[in-house]
């Protein structure tokens, strides 16, 4: 009975984990260069938003400080002179006042 109860608990935490995992952001994640929006498509670091593209704003401490996930691949492009993304349309997704 107790094998039953602790392979449930392995099995419950297994499925915590996971979800978790699919909620990660890339919030605080290392990015270059600094004080820049930028991109990220394709397979270039795209390991969040289950490989859609999205856009980021890399702080000055070359860390991911702002995001936006696009719903598309190889959509996304800067705009407004470097101040926002844009995914297929959906204009200012991630934006930066200078």
């Amino acid at each position: 009975m107790r094998l039953t109860s602790l392979a449930t608990i392995a099995v419950s935490a297994a499925v915590m984990t996971v979800a978790s995992d699919s909620d990660a952001t890339p919030i605080n994640q290392p990015c270059f260069p600094k004080n820049v929006i930028q991109c990220i498509t394709g397979l270039k670091l795209n390991i969040y938003n289950n490989g859609n593209d999205y856009g980021i704003w890399c702080g000055r401490n070359y860390t991911i400080v702002a995001y936006a996930f696009c719903d598309c691949k190889d959509c996304c492009r800067v705009v407004n002179d470097g101040t926002g993304t844009d995914c297929k349309g959906h204009q200012g997704q991630v934006t930066h006042r200078k």
